[in-house]
């Protein structure tokens, strides 16, 4: 199991894309496009915030033109995955495994963080 930084991700152009960092409460200035309140995801944003931009688990790679603002104060997404047999997993899980791997990889994550991913 591993945390992922939750992280608005709005245009380059957005004013907000200038700020290095958002406090918590900057987020009520915006219109979020956030995960469903049925999920545990979204019950997480609910508790903290209770509201657009969109809210996504904080990853290396993103799609161009946006940049990812870190916020403070957001308690991180706990992720990670089980599988019986790795070769029977989709595509996609594989596709989300090694970017959640990289991701890992690239902030100098734990061998104990990799094995419980």
């Amino acid at each position: 199991m591993i945390d992922l930084d939750w992280v608005p991700a709005v245009p380059r152009d957005d004013p907000l894309a200038a700020e290095p960092a958002l406090p918590l409460a900057d987020l009520s200035r915006t219109q979020l496009i956030r995960p469903p309140a049925g999920t545990s995801s979204g019950r997480q944003v609910d508790e903290r915030l209770g509201l657009g931009h969109a809210l996504v688990p904080a990853v290396t790679s993103r799609p161009d033109p946006l940049c990812l603002i870190p916020v403070r104060g957001l308690v991180p997404l706990k992720v990670g995955w089980a599988a019986r047999q790795w070769s029977a997993l989709s595509l996609s899980a594989h596709a989300f495994a090694d970017t959640v791997i990289a991701h890992l990889d690239a902030r100098g994550g734990t061998a104990e963080e990799r094995e419980a991913s």
